[in-house]
């Protein structure tokens, strides 16, 4: 039986309510179009699919629009569309939300734009048969790149629709939610599937876009998000975006649980996720082929693991990049405020391998995405199984993780690592793929409480990468351990540390080594560190490896409780230890040692800043003075108590020590004072000055003496004391008493 209707002003009145009930496969949960454009959309029923016909046709852009838009379980909405058309528009005018619980469909490879301002509901038996790509989303409006807007809240506003490129999402006042709760929702066309709108809240079992993008975007009202075009459909900008709203994975609670719930699985070649917060439970996952980011406002939380009801092995909930093929791995970037994983949360890159057709494993030649984190404030593994990992099992090499913070704690049990497990199975040869670089900047702390920060490999020819760790506090306690690790033939990584500070308690740096003479570790630009209760900075190495050089640079060092610094070997030759340090305290169970038990043995050195002990203190002079010659030529003694009883010269500075004969003067004012030795009075704090006398002198025949106040050097190179204090004073010759020259030349003054 087909049905064919229009719905007219008369159907709003009320009046043909009867004749629609009279058909029982239609419902109030229908697509209903309304009667906003100029040539209106039309949909026919047949059997149990609603084919949508008619619209607007401007260029190759199909334009529909509906009072109401729900697709009933059980039932097909397909748009009728020319295959000449590319985009085919469709909003809802009305206030209801669209239950979609059947297929959504197109004709060819059309892409479908689905505004609904009120909100989508995705139910657990809808599916997509579209050939382009698909846009849900509880946008207001959707723009165009010629100014024209096609608006589900004033559908009057463009009476002439455009031909061109749709150019941006605009959302109004309210923004409604989107919810999936199909078991399989897949978008097979290999181009854009994107659910963009308020709250996104994502409890079904699958999400799939594959070989195409998928982009998840939960914006706060009245935002703006630009479109662009690409090959695989379009990306999503949110650059303009002030407000975010959050993304939710989670297990419905109103649903009975099946196996393919467990995990909702988001799997396409590249992924964006933009929201306020994004939390991922249940055992939920997100999978990747080529690059996912996700981008929050606030916070990313991956939290716990649910049971399989078939296998009862816990699936745990996180971020995967896989490869098991000559394919290169997807990049993982996160940015956020806050990284939390809990209870079993998890983010990882690999690198793995695949069953032929006899069941034999080949591992991938492929190399595993980077892992990028940049958390502006901090990132929490808080329990056992929570990990950030990058793995190979196959010949190809591991990727790297790079991680940027304020803070970061690995506590109880949880995980950093970077591995190279090398064997496949005992029949296969065993592979030889590089373990991936760890590089953390943590600008306040790190700390490690019971946690693991590792790089390691156990395979034939698999070398570790390095571990790399800048912060401004690194604490490593209760059986923590930071390490590069070469188990297997393979070469061990390197371990640099750059921190203000150091503290282990009970815990351990370690570099070990089978083979070669790679394992070492480097801490710098350290103010302090600690090792308490039996902690260990150790490079020691197995069979016939060379032990690992430790080089340590710090203002001070302690080693207590039996606490030690080893580079030691068993075979090969003990690593070198080179520490530069301006103190060690060690306590007598602690040691420093660079031993091999069969081989030669390392070597220690123990380097102190150089400090100037005579800072702040005049040397010697070489050249000794004979105070008392000096005092013996008396040259300027007279008879008549002139300068009677003789001459004194003192002067003060330099702790008592005059300028050498060897020494210039320096270039500057200096007031000298003459007087006779009875004019003379040295205070108590080393002050010296003249006691008034006790009665004027009556009889003058010279002219009463003056303190000199300066000294000046006359044109012939001799230097005069005089009354008054000179500007400057050019010294370059040795100073001589001016009476003494006078009486040399027969006169006085």
């Amino acid at each position: 039986m087909s049905t064919k209707f229009k719905i007219a002003n008369v159907y709003r009145a009320g009046l043909v309510l009867t004749t629609c009930l009279l058909y029982s496969p239609i419902t109030s949960a229908q697509p209903i179009p309304d009667e906003t454009l100029p040539n209106n959309s039309e949909v026919n029923l047949e059997g149990s699919t609603y084919q949508i016909d008619d619209g607007t046709v401007a260029g190759d852009n199909l334009f529909h629009s509906f009072e109401e838009f729900s697709v009933p379980t059980g039932t097909e909405a397909l748009f009728n569309n020319d295959l000449a058309i590319q985009n085919i528009i469709s909003r809802v005018t009305g206030n209801s939300i669209s239950n979609i619980d059947g297929a959504l469909g197109v004709m060819g490879n059309a892409n479908l734009f689905f505004l609904n301002p009120n909100g989508i509901i995705f139910g657990s038996n809808s599916s997509l048969n579209i050939g382009g790509s698909f846009i849900a989303t509880t946008a207001d409006s959707l723009q165009f790149t010629d100014g024209m807007e096609f608006s589900a809240s004033n559908p009057q506003a463009s009476p002439l629709l455009t031909i061109s490129t749709p150019l941006g999402l605009q959302f109004g006042n309210q923004v409604g939610d989107i919810t999936n709760q199909s078991g399989e929702l897949e978008l097979d066309s290999g181009k854009t599937f994107a659910l963009i709108g308020g709250n996104i809240n994502l409890e079904g079992g699958t999400l799939i876009s594959f070989p195409g993008n998928i982009e998840i975007g939960s914006v706060a009202s009245n935002s703006q998000i630009n479109l662009i075009p690409t090959e695989a459909g379009w990306t999503l900008d949110y650059e303009s975006v002030a407000n975010f709203q959050d993304i939710n994975l989670t297990q419905a609670r109103n649903r009975v649980d099946r196996e393919s719930d467990f995990p909702v699985i988001l799997a396409s070649e590249k992924m964006q996720i933009q929201g306020k917060k994004v939390t991922i439970s249940d055992g939920k996952q997100i999978s990747i082929g080529k690059t996912l980011k996700i981008n929050t406002s606030d916070t990313l939380k991956i939290t716990g693991s649910a049971p399989s009801l078939l296998s009862l092995i816990p699936v745990s909930s996180g971020l995967f990049s896989n490869t098991f093929s000559e394919a290169d791995g997807g990049d993982i970037i996160i940015n956020t405020g806050r990284l939390i994983l809990e209870n079993g949360g998890k983010i990882s890159s690999e690198v793995g391998a695949t069953p032929d057709e006899n069941g034999e494993f080949i591992p991938a030649i492929g190399n595993g995405g980077d892992i990028t984190i940049n958390a502006t404030e901090s990132i929490e593994l808080t329990d056992e199984n929570s990990t950030i990992s990058s793995s190979t099992a196959g010949f190809g090499s591991a990727g790297n993780i790079t991680i940027q913070t304020k803070d970061l704690l690995v506590g109880n049990a949880a995980t950093i690592s970077a591995e190279s497990t090398g064997e496949i199975t005992s029949e296969q040869p065993l592979a030889t793929g590089l373990g991936g670089e760890i590089e953390i900047n943590a600008s306040e702390s790190i700390r490690l409480n019971d946690g693991t920060i590792s790089s390691s490999t156990d395979g034939l020819g698999d070398n570790a990468g390095d571990v790399r760790l800048e912060t401004n506090q690194l604490s490593v306690l209760d059986g923590s351990e930071i390490s590069v690790n070469a188990l297997g033939s393979g070469l061990a990584g390197n371990l640099e540390i750059a921190a203000n500070s150091i503290n282990l308690d009970r815990s351990s740096l370690n570099a070990e080594t089978r083979v070669g003479d790679q394992g070492n570790i480097t801490l710098n630009n350290a103010d302090t560190l600690l090792l308490r209760n039996n902690s260990q900075i150790t490079t020691n190495a197995a069979e016939l490896a060379t032990g690992g050089d430790i080089t340590i640079t710090s203002d001070g060092i302690a080693l207590l409780d039996n606490s030690d610094i080893t580079a030691n070997a068993f075979e090969g030759r003990g690593g070198n230890i080179q520490i530069t340090t301006q103190g060690i305290f060690r306590e007598p169970d602690s040691d420093i040692t660079a031993a091999s038990e069969l081989g030669i043995d390392g070597t220690i050195t123990i380097n102190s800043p150089e400090v100037d002990p005579t800072s702040g203190i005049f040397e010697l002079p070489n050249v000794p003075i004979d105070a008392e010659g000096i005092l013996a030529q008396d040259l300027c003694k007279l008879e008549d108590e002139k300068i009677a009883k003789g001459s004194s010269f003192i002067i003060t500075g330099r702790g008592g020590l005059t300028p050498t004969s060897e020494e210039s003067l320096e270039n500057r004012d200096r007031i000298v004072n003459w007087a006779s030795r009875d004019d003379l009075e040295v205070s108590q704090n080393g002050t010296v000055g003249i006691r008034q006398r006790e009665k004027e002198r009556t009889d003058k025949s010279y002219p009463e003496i003056q303190q000199s106040q300066g000294l000046i050097v006359a044109s012939d190179g001799s230097i005069w004391l005089t009354a008054n204090v000179p500007n400057t004073v050019p010294q370059n010759s040795q100073a001589v008493h001016p009476d003494c020259r006078a009486l040399e030349s027969g006169t006085t003054n």
